[in-house]
C-alpha cells in the first residue's frame, strides 16, 4: 500500500539529501518510479516522518536551546555560547525554519581553513552583524586595539561593511584584487578603454582595501577573497538543513574532528615551517 510510511521508507534518502524538496516533486518521483499517483497529504506526512526521524524535531530542539548552551559551556570550558531570542519571532535557520548562518573563518598555520565562530540569526542585517562582531571582538581581545593588526576579507555586503567600520575601525579590510603600485595607472588606463564609468566607479572605493600596493605594512596576509567562507558553507551544507541543535552539534563535531586531524598532521611536518609555506617559498625563491 502506498501510504506515508511506505513513501518515507522508499524515498528516505532522497528527502534527506534534499530537505527543500517540494511535495509535487515527491509525487512526480513516485509516479515515475512506480506509476502510482499519491496525494500531497500523503507526501507531506511522509516527509514529516523522514524529517523527524533523521533530521530532528524542530519544535523540541528550539525548546532545548538554553539547555544545549549550558551543556556546551560545562563540557567545553572557554567556549562562548550566546543566545538572544525574541518573543515575537521564533529563531531559525536556512531551510525549514527561515534564517541565516553567519560565520567567521580564518586560516591556520598551513594556510588552510580554520573555523573561528558561527551563529544562527533571523536575517543578515547591521544589527545581527554588529552583535556577531561584538562577540568576536570580545573573545579575540580586540577591544583595546579596535582591530589593529587584523585583516578582514568580505564580499562587501553593505550591512557587514558598516558593522566592521563602526566596531573595528583600525582593521584592514580587503575586498578585491588589482596589482602593484608601479602598474596601477597603467591598469586603470587599460580598464578605462573598456568604456563606461568602470574606473570612476572603482575609484569610489578606498584603494587601500583592494590594491596591494596601498596595504598597510603590518599586514602579512595577501588573500584578497573570502573563499574560505564559501568552502565552509559547502562543507556544512548537509547540516544546514537540519533542526537547530542537530545542525549546531554536527557543525561542532565536524570542526573538532578537523582540528584534531590538523593537529595530527602538523606532527608529521618535516621542520618547523608548514608544507604550504615551504611550497610558497619555493615558488618565489
Amino acid at each position: 500500500m502506498c501510504n506515508p510510511p511506505w513513501i518515507a521508507k522508499n524515498f528516505k534518502y532522497r528527502i534527506i539529501s534534499e530537505p527543500q524538496i517540494k511535495l509535487h516533486q515527491i509525487q512526480a518521483l513516485i509516479r515515475k518510479a512506480y506509476g502510482l499517483y499519491v496525494s500531497k497529504t500523503s507526501c507531506r506526512r511522509a516527509k514529516m516522518i523522514v524529517m523527524k526521524e533523521n533530521i530532528g524535531d524542530y519544535k523540541k530542539e528550539f525548546a532545548r536551546l538554553h539547555d544545549y548552551a549550558e551543556m556546551l559551556k560545562s563540557t567545553n570550558p572557554g567556549t562562548t555560547v550566546v543566545i538572544r531570542t525574541s518573543k515575537n519571532i521564533e529563531p531559525g535557520k536556512e531551510g525549514t525554519c527561515k534564517g541565516e548562518l553567519l560565520s567567521c573563518i580564518s586560516k591556520d598555520g598551513n594556510n588552510q581553513m580554520y573555523p573561528v565562530a558561527w551563529a544562527v540569526v533571523e536575517n543578515k542585517s547591521k544589527d545581527t552583524w554588529s552583535w556577531f562582531i561584538r562577540c568576536l571582538k570580545h573573545d579575540m581581545n580586540l577591544t583595546e586595539t579596535e582591530g589593529e593588526g587584523l585583516t578582514v576579507m568580505s564580499d562587501m555586503q553593505k550591512d557587514l561593511h558598516l558593522a566592521i567600520t563602526q566596531l573595528l575601525p583600525n582593521d584592514e579590510m580587503s575586498v578585491q584584487e588589482l596589482t602593484f603600485e608601479v602598474y596601477f595607472s597603467k591598469k586603470l588606463d587599460e580598464m578605462d578603454q573598456l568604456g563606461g564609468d568602470i574606473v570612476q566607479d572603482l575609484l569610489k572605493y578606498n584603494k587601500e582595501t583592494w590594491c596591494r600596493a596601498y596595504f598597510k605594512e603590518h599586514s602579512k596576509c595577501d588573500v584578497m577573497e573570502n573563499n574560505m567562507c564559501e568552502i565552509f558553507n559547502s562543507w556544512i551544507l548537509t547540516a544546514r538543513h537540519k533542526s537547530i541543535i542537530t545542525m549546531l552539534e554536527e557543525i561542532r563535531i565536524k570542526c573538532m574532528e578537523r582540528m584534531n586531524s590538523m593537529r595530527e598532521f602538523s606532527g608529521k611536518w618535516v621542520g618547523d615551517i608548514s608544507p604550504m609555506a615551504m611550497e610558497i617559498l619555493g615558488e618565489n625563491a
